[in-house]
């Protein structure tokens, strides 16, 4: 291991190339440079450069808000209902879920309703009407009256519409 990297608990911070092996459980990693590698367990890890490789363990959220870590269906056709689940975290209290075109922009012709969210906050369900939305890629965001999910396309936070 190069200078400066703690195990158990620990901070690394690093810069230039080849600094490997970042703090191991549980760790804060930040790196900058190519070739910064690895954050083991409970950790954070923020990098900027080439070939970072990813940190391993649960994952970490920098927000208290919904956090969607999973969707069936992947997909609903248009003019239909469909029961939809969602997975993740901090869902406890929701109170609405919307759909957004990938640019960010409202949807028209989707209706969310049903909305039921787990003792433990991990999962929820609601009904999903399509009736007039165009086809492609939906961002799922899901609210409290604090928070909200990201509003952004991360592949695991989207449903299709189909034709």
């Amino acid at each position: 291991m190069k200078k400066g990297v703690p195990v158990s608990p620990g901070v690394a911070v690093g810069k230039g190339n080849q600094y490997a092996f970042g703090a191991l459980s549980p760790s804060v990693v930040i790196g900058k440079g190519s070739d910064f590698s690895l954050a083991v367990f409970d950790r954070v890890a923020v990098a900027r450069g080439g070939n970072f490789q990813a940190a391993f363990g649960p994952a970490v959220s920098l927000t208290k808000g919904p956090v969607i870590t999973g969707v069936s269906p992947g997909s609903v056709s248009q003019q239909s209902n469909t029961n939809v689940t969602l997975t993740g975290t901090n869902f406890g209290g929701a109170n609405s879920v919307t759909l957004l075109n990938s640019d960010g922009s409202a949807i028209f012709g989707i209706s969310v309703s049903n909305l039921n969210v787990n003792g433990n906050g991990q999962s929820m369900t609601f009904s999903l009407s399509v009736s007039g939305a165009t086809v492609g890629r939906k961002i799922i965001v899901v609210r409290t009256s604090t928070a909200h999910s990201p509003i952004a396309d991360l592949s695991f936070n989207v449903i299709q519409v189909t034709p």
